[in-house]
């Protein structure tokens, strides 16, 4: 008999009635042997579109954190404060945090292509390009690619939008370095 489940992609756990509610992405998931030493992992039993499970994952964090870090003394509350006293309105406000949010995330992305640069071999004077520490490299790529989706997120892109823009976007360059490159399509 095979051993099932229902894994919650945003709990990192079994799915529970909690996480359905809430409408976390819950995968069917199963046993399944690995390795020379038939090791046991579970694996995901239908497909799987992985860019729009990074994308709900990326969303849930970056909600947890915006509702969860403000403190006192930061940008936002003073813009809600007044909100709250009539100062500015609803469209005045949701502007000035939408403003103050691309700010931050863009400052945080030049950081991570920076950690990342600071990861490979852009300093030729210290370790070489084939000594880069492929790991640490990786999460900061991940860094980038986490801000980059705050990014399409706050802009009104879903997983799919960005799938499709990517696709587009990929198929004209194909298209100019095939002109540039003088390539034309084999005759029957």
């Amino acid at each position: 008999m095979e051993d099932t489940r229902e894994f919650c992609v945003i709990c990192l756990e079994e799915a529970t009635d909690e996480c359905r509610a809430i409408g976390h992405n819950i995968h069917a998931q199963k046993k399944v042997p690995v390795g020379i030493n038939q090791t046991w992992r579970w694996d995901t039993v239908r497909d799987f579109d992985a860019l729009k499970d990074i994308y709900e994952r990326n969303s849930h964090l970056t909600k947890f954190l915006r509702d969860n870090a403000p403190r006192e003394d930061m940008p936002e509350v003073y813009i809600k404060k007044a909100f709250e006293a009539g100062v500015i309105n609803l469209e005045e406000c949701s502007r000035a945090i939408t403003e103050l949010n691309t700010i931050r995330n863009t400052t945080a992305l030049y950081a991570e292509v920076a950690e990342y640069s600071d990861e490979t071999a852009f300093k030729w004077w210290g370790r070489g390009a084939w000594e880069t520490q492929k790991g640490k490299a990786g999460e900061e790529l991940i860094d980038i690619l986490h801000f980059l989706l705050i990014a399409f997120e706050d802009l009104g892109f879903t997983a799919e939008d960005i799938h499709q823009m990517y696709c587009d976007k990929n198929r004209s360059n194909w298209q100019r370095f095939k002109d540039k490159l003088g390539w034309k399509k084999p005759q029957r």
